[in-house]
């Protein structure tokens, strides 16, 4: 009698098992998925955005729905840009991880997931969540910049899929000329043919537009020659400006980011139109130069007039610098390239130079101008101890490095996570200058990938505001 008991109870105890394990395999996670988009409005009254504007950029698809229709500008006025404009839809959806999709259409590009500082500070005031393990998933997810990624529905909200006009560029692609040009399906081939596509959109385009390439990481360029390029100025009140973004290292496949795109020579317009000046703009991101010589970009114009961003570059060989360098990772430096500043970079080392959140390579001692940066010593030379506003490492350990400017040795991070945060009222407008030497503010917002660092600001004090990382590469993203 005891034994079938024994057998009824273990016979319960397993079909109670068994509908508590049925019900958790069966459970979905429902949730709203708060979409935000940025990109341009479609409208019929050009120039202008309302609450009817439909998003034109792309197509948005959320668990396999495709949500673009749903789509709502979240800011609209009568005189705004179409560009830039954010629209927003809240989405049901089921699972503990959804599929998060963006298709751009003919004439856009997919540009970045964005995941701004103020995210983060959202992230941090939400109760019962561990923060720095949601921004990891996070960053696990959108690592890459892919345009289709798996994400917890609740965190879709900490970030912004953006896109701007422009094209893709595949050199081992045989272009389809019977098909829409420049598009994932059907990218250029032709390095002529990408100049032709730049010319054609610079010479009608509205305010504010800026056009981006996106280059695969196996298109290696031996010449882009971007020398014609002129915009016309298609309204009678548009200044006579070109902006690109030139961005490679993408995989063919997921067009997410797994190296650089080789450049060997880039040539850019010399000359004015018609007398009026040309301004030029451009981002170069994921870029590997073979040699860059500065005062080839400048041209006649000088730093008024053409403005250049680098954000994960690398140069072979750099000439005739002279001025403030942001975002690359430099080989070599030749003569002529003295009195430089270099931010967020990797640089030979140079009495003459300064240096912020930068590596400084070849150092065999001498005096340091700058702060917050990583000193890699030669074999023959290594300081006893680090000064205030530097650290020094081996030749050895900087070898471990990957792209030039990050480590993964966890015991050299807890070293480099030290530095003191740079003032930013040190900066602004009104200073001009940081010790004598004049910087843009907005090189030192940021890292070298792009990632917001933080800076003590008018209403911070050296008390409560963290430490941040030496170099160029923000390790404490994740724990500020």
């Amino acid at each position: 009698m005891k034994t079938n008991r024994n057998v009824f109870l273990l016979a319960f105890v397993a079909f109670v098992l068994s509908l508590i394990l049925t019900s958790c395999a069966g459970a979905e996670h429902e949730t709203t998925a708060e979409v935000r988009v940025v990109g341009t409005a479609a409208e019929s009254a050009s120039r202008s955005v309302s609450a009817s504007a439909e998003f034109a950029s792309a197509e948005i698809i959320v668990d396999d729905r495709n949500i673009t229709d749903d789509l709502k500008p979240e800011s609209y006025s009568t005189s705004g840009s179409t560009n830039d404009v954010e629209f927003q839809a809240d989405v049901p959806v089921l699972g503990r991880t959804v599929s998060y999709s963006v298709e751009p259409r003919p004439g856009f590009v997919f540009d970045e997931w964005e995941f701004s500082r103020d995210a983060r500070s959202w992230i941090r005031r939400e109760p019962g969540q561990n923060w720095m393990n949601v921004m990891r998933e996070i960053m696990w997810a959108i690592a890459g910049d892919p345009e289709t990624i798996e994400i917890n529905p609740d965190y879709i909200k900490y970030i912004r899929p953006t896109f701007d006009r422009g094209a893709y560029f595949d050199a081992e692609y045989d272009t389809d000329p019977d098909l829409p040009i420049g598009t994932k399906a059907n990218p250029i081939s032709d390095t002529e043919d990408l100049a032709t596509f730049i010319s054609k959109y610079s010479d009608g385009r509205f305010d504010d537009d800026e056009l981006t390439i996106k280059f695969t990481a196996s298109s290696n360029i031996d010449s882009l020659d971007l020398s014609q390029l002129r915009n016309h100025g298609y309204w009678y009140d548009d200044e006579l400006e070109i902006e690109l973004k030139l961005i490679g290292g993408y995989d063919p496949d997921s067009w997410r980011v797994t190296g650089r795109t080789s450049i060997n020579d880039l040539k850019l317009p010399s000359l004015s139109y018609r007398n009026d000046e040309l301004e030029i703009e451009i981002e170069f991101r994921n870029i590997a130069f073979t040699e860059l010589d500065y005062s080839n970009l400048l041209g006649s114009y000088g730093d008024d007039d053409r403005e250049f961003e680098f954000r994960n570059c690398s140069v072979g060989t750099l000439t005739n610098a002279g001025r403030a360098i942001n975002g690359l990772i430099i080989d070599k430096m030749s003569e002529g390239s003295g009195n430089t500043i270099f931010i967020n970079s990797a640089a030979p080392y140079a009495a003459g130079n300064t240096y912020i959140h930068s590596i400084i390579t070849g150092y065999s001692g001498g005096e340091i101008n700058g702060v917050n940066n990583i000193v890699v010593c030669t074999d023959s030379y290594m300081p006893t101890s680090s000064d205030k506003e530097n650290i020094y490492i081996s030749g050895s350990e900087y070898a471990s490095f990957a792209n030039g400017y990050k480590t993964s040795n966890q015991s050299l991070i807890a070293k480099l996570t030290t530095a003191t945060a740079l003032d930013e009222e040190a900066f602004d407008d009104d200073n001009h200058s940081w010790h004598g030497v004049e910087i843009d503010d907005d090189m030192i917002e940021e890292d070298i990938v792009g990632r917001e660092r933080y800076l003590i600001d008018d209403d911070g004090h050296y008390w409560d505001t963290p430490t941040v990382s030496y170099g160029p590469y923000e390790y404490k993203w994740f724990d500020d």
